[in-house]
């Protein structure tokens, strides 16, 4: 249990976060573990969804969840004066849902307007379509939210099977942040959580492999005049002994708006308003990619310029100074990320879910501050792949594909209609 306790202003956040998400999904039943969070939310002891609604309001509080790959998360926030029926309300969600089938239909029809609404989102399109290929052929690669066709197969039996295993007690962690403090957090949750069940399952270890080559996704959309760009492929675990250097060479390559990529393809070129790369990661896992979303008549040249961008970063590595701006630029982050007790708490959380020390970012900026360019350029060589990417791009595929098959760098594309559930292998 973890309180970050800050009695200035009347309010307190909580987040409850449990260690199993929608990587759990069974074979076509895709979207499950997200239907099943959702619902615990839509009516609980006998309150109708609108009256649980009503009565989070007239507390001027919160509830919400969010269903990852890997954790569920219940969160939320109320005013101090009302924490004590706030917290009767998540208890009554966690214990006592209703899990009516007739809220069970709206959620679904909520929830595949929401898919449709997806696919008119370019951006959002290619993100979820990148995401597939970039986490094949683990079972994170599909979609959280499910599909249609998944979805129309989840009934409440189903809900009710797997609801003791999302909110199970193992692994639990519980954090509050404000006017709130460890003592309160037990006496109040203590005739929630105990209640809980106890779980075997276990989330899998991550099972991700390298693209053979460059192999580019054609997202075919009608009447495209902009495109939207995503590269990239899995990388080490925040675990790894290269994370903080990576992380300094992320930041270098394009993690800032003056970054190599930024630069080149923003500023220089015009081609995009935003271009930059990201590393993220989990416990056992990592990617590292970049985007970017420049005009029809730009994408091939911003595509194959990406692409020698990044080969050139891994042959010559960066300058001192762009390691010494890049270390100035993330050693501010600790102030940021700290400057509020839900940033504090939001830390301690992270660090928890992925088996790291209270204070993982004080380590993390200390390590990053003793690296040498030599050592960061190791790790750039030894995991950033030029030549073993996935590429999703959205666009009007019969405008592009001869161009792209043309780049020599390109390994396979393959066109695939924007209406598709899953990319093809």
């Amino acid at each position: 249990m973890i309180a970050v306790t800050e009695r200035e202003f009347p309010f307190a956040f909580l987040h409850l976060a449990f260690p199993r998400g929608a990587r759990l999904d069974p074979p076509g039943k895709e979207g499950l573990h997200y239907l099943a969070g959702q619902m615990i939310l839509r009516g609980a002891r006998g309150r109708s969804h609108e009256a649980f609604v009503d009565a989070l309001e007239g507390l001027g509080a919160s509830l919400e969840i969010h269903v990852g790959r890997d954790h569920t998360t219940l969160a939320g926030d109320t005013l101090t004066e009302s924490s004590r029926e706030f917290f009767a309300l998540l208890r009554d969600s966690l214990l006592a849902p209703n899990l009516e089938p007739v809220e069970l239909d709206r959620l679904r029809r909520q929830t595949l307007a929401e898919l449709e609404e997806r696919r008119d989102n370019d951006e959002e399109l290619a993100q979820h379509l990148f995401n597939q290929a970039l986490l094949r052929p683990d079972p994170g690669a599909r979609p959280v939210t499910g599909t249609p066709e998944s979805l129309a197969r989840i009934t409440t039996a189903d809900i009710l099977e797997v609801l003791p295993t999302i909110f199970a007690r193992d692994g639990l962690v519980i954090g509050g942040a404000g006017d709130i403090d460890e003592a309160v957090m037990e006496a109040e949750l203590g005739a929630a959580v105990l209640p809980l069940k106890t779980t075997t399952v276990r989330t899998p270890a991550w099972s991700r492999t390298l693209p053979e080559g460059v192999q580019v996704w054609l997202i075919d959309k009608p009447e495209r005049s902009q495109t939207q760009i995503f590269a990239g492929h899995p990388a080490p675990s925040i675990h790894h002994p290269d994370y903080d250097a990576l992380v300094v060479a992320n930041a270098i390559f394009g993690g800032t708006f003056t970054a190599r990529l930024s630069h080149e393809i923003r500023e220089k070129r015009g081609w995009s308003y935003g271009a930059y790369s990201s590393y993220t990661t989990s416990k056992e896992s990592g990617s590292f990619w970049l985007r970017y979303y420049p005009a029809k008549k730009d994408a091939v040249a911003a595509l194959a310029l990406g692409l020698e961008l990044l080969e050139t970063f891994v042959a010559e590595g960066p300058t001192d100074a762009e390691v010494a701006f890049a270390k100035s630029y993330l050693g501010n982050q600790l102030a940021f990320r700290s400057e509020t007790p839900s940033k504090r708490l939001g830390e301690r959380i992270q660090n928890a879910l992925l088996g790291l020390p209270e204070d993982a970012l004080e380590r993390h900026l200390a390590a990053v501050a003793r690296l040498t360019r030599e050592e960061i350029h190791r790790a750039i060589r030894e995991h950033l792949r030029p030549k073993n990417l996935a590429v999703v791009i959205v666009c009007t595929a019969d405008e592009l594909r001869e161009p792209i098959e043309a780049l020599s760098a390109v390994t396979r594309v393959t066109v695939v209609p924007y209406t598709a559930d899953f990319l093809p292998h």
